[in-house]
């Protein structure tokens, strides 16, 4: 439902820009400033109540019966002994970053620089002012085709950004140090995990030296699913540990 909406919200802002843009642009700086101080306190409002979410996971994790940790300088070693394949790893991720944020920054382009815009426009206003009959008509419908076209592509970046995440299998997060307790994991001193570990996969690598879990993510910009990789110079340990976590929701 959070999906539809979403897509819901943005074709109806789009028609009501195109609208506003066509019928009373005099209006329309009006129009955005609102339209940016809305997207900020909502951004606000959430940061903030998933921020005081975090902060209670911590206090409640770290009250927790300590299992296992590991420190800067032990897991940074663990990367530089790694160090060929994360890299080709975390090139691999940036791929499927540059495809969801490029297209946004190309269609930010086009609407900054007058001259291009202004050009598509005019084309798109010649193309429909002969089947409307009507200026503003005819300028709505070219605006709306315009802004159509960034809608389009920016839902076709998602769409291929997800499709390459799931070849690379899902966004890659290589904490620098990390603390388990009975409660749950804390990694970086900031990012709560709490046991246990719901639609999650725990895989191990002992010749690399890590344990993985695998998470459905909500909070990443190209959604899929986020590893967490945790070096150690202990990963069965580690891992049963996990594991016995994982299982206990069955």
């Amino acid at each position: 439902m959070r999906t539809y909406l979403t897509y819901a919200i943005g074709i109806a802002l789009m028609v009501l820009f195109a609208y506003m843009t066509s019928y009373y642009p005099q209006m329309l700086s009006t129009l955005f400033l609102v339209y940016i101080v809305a997207v900020l306190g909502i951004t606000f409002l959430l940061t903030g109540k998933s921020a005081a979410r975090m902060v209670r996971d911590i206090e409640y994790i770290s009250k927790g019966k300590r299992l296992f940790s590991a420190r800067k300088e032990t897991i940074n070693k663990l990367k530089i002994l790694d160090a060929e394949e994360l890299s080709r790893e975390l090139r691999g991720q940036s791929t499927f970053m540059a495809i969801y944020f490029l297209p946004m920054i190309l269609v930010l382009a086009l609407i900054f620089i007058p001259g291009i815009r202004d050009t598509i426009i005019g084309s798109l206003e010649g193309l429909f002012g002969d089947l409307a009959h009507d200026k503003h008509l005819a300028r709505f419908i070219a605006y709306l085709t315009f802004y159509s076209l960034f809608y389009v592509v920016s839902l076709s970046s998602m769409v291929a950004s997800k499709v390459v995440q799931r070849k690379y299998g899902g966004m890659l997060m290589v904490p620098q140090s990390y603390v388990v307790t009975d409660r749950g994991l804390i990694l970086d001193e900031r990012t709560p995990i709490k046991f246990p570990l719901t639609d999650a996969k725990v895989s191990i690598n002992e010749k690399r030296n890590f344990v993985e879990i695998e998470l459905k993510s909500a909070q990443q910009p190209t959604g899929g699913v986020v590893r967490y990789r945790l070096y150690t110079r202990q990963p069965r340990v580690l891992y049963d540990i996990l594991r016995e976590r994982l299982a206990e929701q069955r």
